[in-house]
């Protein structure tokens, strides 16, 4: 089966809402048309994405943090099933990685940490995440979460505090501003920082009287309805709470065009009108409604003295965010909108206890359960972190909610996404008008889909482990090399082979599975043949960075004592519990068989007497291989048992999993670091390359033991997997454990990304107290099967 067909499959149930849609829409050619293309379009740019719950959004140096990746459906939220792989990264403000991950993935998530160095400077970091996939579109659709780190052992780059700038942009709704047609402005006021900012302000004309005034209504957010009158130039003056007024001209007023007006009626109907002023006035313009990539409705509408009105009922919207579109009677796209659609469903997740003070070294005992907003039981893969609530802890206003169905949808960050989710009123129900109003962007370009463009995808889904990229170059010009046999190893006593073949650039693709942890890889041609080429193999982190700018980094004199505790406390654990932070859990791995399988005949040469010379050991013992020297080169010929004959070309030779085509160099080396010999007597397939036979020597440590590679050769560290780290949690059940004088200065208490609720059941969850008194916070978040996400907390104090 091959890679589309797997992708394909991964998606069943996009699919059949495609074709769903497909049987109830109008049948204008027009309609046709575009819906053919956009779900044409949909199917082949299935869209992933990642959220990553981290234990906390503020670390110092010494410090770890805990992480799991989901990785879901971006129709349907559920749990996709589809990439194997994660990237996670934690990036500076100038997008340079201070620490990067491979984090494996199975059923949709997976788990990992970052120790964070001693090495590390003080300020603003992003945590960002996405999968092989999701680098084939825009870096705005990875995952991006802020944190701050300090290091107390460097001292901070300073900020100068200065007077802020602001941020002042006006959104007119449907894209244009129109002269003589009324339009709805959105604006957005926001600091150096991203905060939105509360102001109030106005709109002049060129003789400075004032036409408009308008008022933000949260989060400097806010709209205006606003007519240009023809050949007229205006300006907006924002003042902000500091006093401080903002002139800024309005510029894109375009003297014909289309206006976009969308509002919702009593009734669950909403009201999408269209105005325009084009001279000739067109006849005809369409809405095109989609929701998450399904479509919804396309309607036709005439124009009437330049106006028309499209009446939608709310509920034939899907929940989250839609986008309305109009076309002209061509085809083009005009205007756009979002609109948004809280859901009816989530997960709550409940956490109790039975008490809410606990002393030093006590147990905890947590009771987690899970519904939906109907009070079904519904099972849950979660995860959960326990952390002491400090001057430092910052609140951290992104869950896997309110990401999932706005965050990851809107351009840019969102201001305290929960206020719109876990919120009601007709004020909620505007401010979510104006962030939708003000944050419009979507997932892909009209112009993509209507021109039908097919361009091949760079990056696979590693649907199957981890997808090792290079190129492979002519040595003298550094030209790309098409056609071109090279092979990868990842030595060892369970080695593992790739062979790939370069396309027209050159590039070469190896699939690397259960590569945990990291060793040295070798990427080489058959150097005996293509000695004129090298191979290059790429970093698999993307190199695209998102518009997103993360905040100044202001070191407040007020951390200073609460830092040191921080500091203090790292410290203490990694003196006394350093062994139990570098656990790391080992994978279990099925199948140990070589990608040739069972072999032939296999020697194992510590059952033989041991000879010096590898020419007595393969004449003596390995009846298989036949030994031949010609023109002082040697050659093996192996014997195809079937045929009771010997193959006229040389075998595939390998050392502990690499090609060696030089069989001098295998004759020179010392047998007695050979452990076994393994034969394949027949033809091998291995990628396009028909092999007479396979020789296998493998060393006892599986490290090659000192076999001199060709210099051609590329032998480079390659980090695997990330080993899944252990979370140390003490046990105090008995007087002496209790009672110890080892210090526990633990502020993480807990933290697991294996927490799994069945339906009708609450999870017990066990943990002791350090000895740090304080308040702390449970945080569990997660995801049902369905696509149903949610977030619980529970606080508790610990006594001094």
């Amino acid at each position: 089966m091959n890679k589309q067909m797997k992708i394909w499959k991964c998606f069943p149930l996009m699919v059949a809402a495609l074709g769903y849609t497909l049987s109830t829409r109008a049948q204008s050619p027009f309609a046709r048309d575009i819906q053919a293309k956009f779900e044409d379009f949909s199917v082949r740019n299935l869209q992933e994405k990642i959220f990553v719950h981290a234990d906390r959004s503020f670390y110092v140096a010494g410090e770890i943090i805990w992480f799991k990746v989901y990785c879901v459906d971006g129709y349907s939220n559920r749990p996709l099933n589809l990439s194997k792989i994660a990237y996670v990264e934690v990036l500076s403000a100038d997008q340079k990685p201070l620490l990067q991950a491979k984090i494996a993935l199975k059923d949709g998530s997976g788990s990992g940490s970052f120790l964070i160095p001693y090495t590390a400077n003080s300020g603003n970091y992003s945590i960002r995440g996405y999968t092989s996939w999701m680098k084939n579109f825009q870096p705005e659709f990875y995952f991006e979460k802020n944190i701050s780190i300090v290091n107390p052992g460097k001292r901070p780059d300073w900020v100068q505090e200065r007077e802020p700038d602001y941020d002042i942009q006006f959104f007119p709704e449907g894209g244009s501003m129109v002269y003589g047609i009324l339009s709805t402005v959105g604006f957005r006021v926001a600091d150096r920082a991203g905060k939105g900012q509360d102001c109030s302000g106005f709109i002049i004309n060129e003789k400075n009287d004032t036409v408009v005034r308008f008022n933000s209504l949260r989060f400097g957010l806010g709209k205006f309805n606003f007519k240009p009158n023809p050949g007229e130039n205006y300006s907006a003056v924002v003042e902000t709470s500091d006093k401080k007024l903002t002139k800024i001209l309005l510029t894109n007023i375009y003297p014909s065009g289309y206006v976009m007006s969308v509002k919702k009626k009593d009734n669950d109907q909403l009201s999408v009108e269209v105005s325009t002023n084009i001279p000739g006035e067109p006849d005809q313009v369409f809405l095109f409604a989609q929701t998450r990539h399904v479509i919804k409705l396309i309607r036709a509408a005439r124009l009437e003295n330049g106006r028309t009105e499209f009446q939608v009922d709310e509920h034939l919207l899907g929940e989250g965010i839609s986008q309305l579109t109009i076309f002209d009677k061509e085809g083009h796209p005009v205007c756009e909108r979002l609109y948004f659609i809280r859901p009816q469903d989530s997960l709550a997740i409940a956490v109790k206890s039975g008490k809410e003070q606990y002393n030093r070294r006590e147990q905890v005992n947590l009771d987690i359960s899970s519904q939906n907003t109907t009070l079904n039981p519904a099972s849950a893969s979660l995860s959960m972190a326990v952390v002491l609530l400090d001057s430092l802890t910052m609140d951290d206003a992104a869950d896997i909610q309110t990401y999932l169905w706005l965050s990851s949808d809107l351009k840019g960050s969102i201001e305290s996404p929960n206020y719109y989710l876990r919120n009601r009123g007709t004020e909620v129900d505007e401010a979510i008008d104006n962030l939708m109003l003000t944050h419009g962007w979507r997932r892909f370009r009209w112009a993509d889909i209507l021109q039908e463009k097919r361009t091949g995808k760079e990056f696979l889904p590693e649907y199957d482990g981890h997808i090792v990229s290079g190129r492979v170059v002519e040595k003298s010009s550094g030209l790309s090399a098409d056609r071109i046999t090279t092979f990868l190893t990842a030595p060892g006593n369970r080695f593992q082979l790739n062979v790939s073949t370069s396309n027209s650039k050159g590039q070469i693709r190896f699939d690397l599975k259960n590569f945990f942890g990291g060793a040295e890889l070798v990427a080489q041609t058959h150097t005996n043949k293509d000695s004129i080429y090298r191979v290059e193999l790429s970093s698999p982190f993307s190199e695209k960075f998102s518009s997103n700018k993360l905040p100044p980094f202001n070191f407040s004199q007020d951390w200073s004592g609460q830092l040191v505790f921080r500091s203090r406390n790292a410290q203490v654990q990694q003196n006394f519990a350093a062994s139990k932070k570098e656990h790391f859990i080992q994978p279990y791995l099925k199948d140990s068989t070589a990608f040739y399988g069972p072999p032939d005949k296999k020697y194992n040469l510590d059952d033989y007497t041991r000879f010096v010379t590898m020419e007595e050991v393969m004449r003596e013992y390995v009846f298989d291989v036949r030994v031949r020297k010609q023109n002082d080169q040697f050659r093996f010929d192996v014997l195809n048992t079937p045929y009771k004959a010997y193959f006229e070309n040389n075998p595939l030779v390998l050392l502990d999993g690499v090609p060696v085509f030089d069989l001098n160099k295998v004759m020179s080396f010392d047998p007695l670091k050979v452990r076994k010999i393994e034969v394949v007597s027949r033809k091998f397939l291995l990628d396009s390359t028909m092999n007479e036979g396979i020789v296998s020597f493998t060393t006892y440590d599986g490290n090659l033991s000192g076999f001199q590679l060709d210099p051609n050769a590329l032998i480079v560290e390659y980090p695997g997997l990330q080993l899944q780290r252990e979370f140390f949690s003490p046990v105090y059940d008995n007087i002496t454990s209790s009672e110890s004088r080892i210090p526990d200065f633990r502020t993480v208490l807990y933290w697991t990304p294996d927490l799994h609720v069945s339906s009708g059941k609450n999870q017990q969850v066990s943990f002791y107290t350090s000895d740090i008194p304080g308040n702390y916070l449970v945080v569990v978040q997660g995801l049902t099967q369905s696509g149903l996400a949610g977030i619980g907390k529970y606080k508790f104090s610990v006594s001094k």
